[in-house]
């Protein structure tokens, strides 16, 4: 079910444009990059961006996997009759302009008229899909406008586009990678419980993000929290009384008591997201293996007490050395300066050796999460260093995750299998959800 929707052997773009700029021309331009056939439909041109153009489903011959609406709302009907019958099962209705602006009557009509053909309906008011594993792209988010993430295990669902475009930047800006995302808009027919159920048993998504203004379906949404085995991160909009107001313009949808939906998540152990950033520092979190207790080695002091606090604001263990490991670190590491305690501070001039020895003289222990920070801007931690402490650390086989001040330097420890924030709060946030 929904598999049509991500990885179609062909698909009919309704509205397919040469005119740069339009919606129609953005959509169809980033499907030219799918491996399955394109066909464009526009009643105007026999040409879009060198593929013939068809004045209707209805003449193109093959069979037709998926069809997308990107037409102005009058012709919306029409259209979606025609899928109908050239038994197009599975449609992604673009358009706005229906139940979020208050014409219920309009996405009724639609709504039956896709239930009269046995029809599947994504929307309307989308941005549309995406299945980076394929990079089948029907979105109309412009290629060079929107940097959309490599591929990963985590997936995205959105009652907005807007935000979904958002968490697409900031999930490339992060360098973290998904598997797929769709906006569902208005949820006409598909909603947010239909695409749970989907991606549940998707095995290229081990990780969910929702960002949720309500519920269509709570009853089947309850029965899936019941049963979910993967991780859910929800960033629930709507919780103040401005913001209910707004959900009834944008969706043209009821917004239900904020309480009601905490208590909920609690109970089902959901992850709630304060805010967009927060969800993506969490979906990286989870990234991160379980653990009881943190450990922080740094080469930075200042960053060394700012994630000290931050430990303590989320209420997250501290590992206390014990005698014997703070013995072998004074045998090991004798420096004026040094403090044995945790932070540990290996004071600024130290190398990637300092490291290592420090790391050697502690307890090795499964249950303690490693902090490594590297102020990246230091002469002693390069490209080639660097590359020798993550070999070194992939045999002592700790559990660990990295603070690091460059870019750079962090896209290559992400590159090598580990997660790497660029800030303490990121950090400390990020892997609150993971202490066991």
């Amino acid at each position: 079910m929904f598999d049509k929707f991500f990885n179609p052997k062909s698909v009919a773009v309704i509205g397919a444009s040469h005119k740069k700029g339009k919606i129609g021309n953005i959509l169809f331009k980033n499907l030219l990059n799918y491996k399955g056939k394109v066909y464009p439909i526009n009643i105007e041109t026999n040409d879009v961006l060198g593929k013939k153009a068809y004045k209707s489903v209805l003449e193109v011959k093959d069979t037709i996997d998926l069809a997308i609406i990107a037409i102005p709302k009058v012709f919306v009907l029409g259209a979606l009759e025609e899928c109908g019958k050239k038994k197009i099962k599975d449609v992604i209705v673009i358009t706005s302009g229906f139940g979020e602006v208050g014409d219920k009557e309009s996405e009724q009509q639609l709504k039956e008229v896709a239930k009269k053909y046995g029809i599947r309906l994504l929307g309307p008011n989308v941005v549309g899909v995406y299945n980076a594993k394929t990079m089948f792209d029907a979105t109309f988010l412009p290629e060079d406008a929107f940097k959309k993430p490599k591929f990963g295990k985590i997936s995205i669902l959105s009652q907005s586009g807007t935000v979904t475009a958002v968490l697409l930047e900031k999930f490339f800006n992060s360098r973290l990678g998904i598997s797929k995302f769709v906006s569902y808009g208005n949820a006409t027919d598909i909603n947010e419980v239909d695409i749970l159920n989907y991606l549940e048993k998707d095995v290229n998504t081990d990780v969910i993000c929702m960002y949720l203004e309500e519920i269509k379906n709570g009853e089947g949404f309850i029965k899936y929290l019941k049963t979910k085995k993967k991780p859910l991160i929800v960033l629930k909009a709507g919780i103040g009384n401005r913001g209910k107001e707004a959900i009834v313009s944008h969706t043209g949808s009821l917004a239900g008591d904020s309480k009601i939906y905490e208590g909920l998540f609690k109970q089902f152990g959901v992850i709630q997201a304060e805010g967009i950033n927060d969800l993506v520092n969490y979906a990286k979190g989870l990234l991160v293996k379980p653990y009881k207790e943190i450990m922080i080695l740094t080469n930075g002091g200042g960053y060394g007490i700012l994630l000290s606090d931050w430990v303590e604001k989320m209420n997250l263990p501290f590992h206390n050395l014990g005698a014997n490991e703070i013995k072998a670190l004074k045998k090991k590491i004798n420096k004026v300066g040094i403090s044995y305690k945790n932070p540990f501070d290996i004071l600024g001039d130290s190398n990637i050796d300092t490291y290592l020895t420090a790391l050697g003289a502690m307890n090795k222990d499964k249950e303690k999460l490693y902090i490594i920070v590297f102020i990246g801007q230091t002469d002693s931690i390069n490209e080639k260093s660097l590359d020798y402490f993550i070999q070194k650390i992939k045999k002592l086989k700790i559990n660990c995750v990295f603070l690091n001040t460059s870019e750079e330097q962090c896209n290559f420890i992400e590159e090598e299998g580990f997660q790497c924030f660029n800030t303490p709060e990121e950090l400390v946030r990020g892997i609150s959800v993971m202490k066991k």
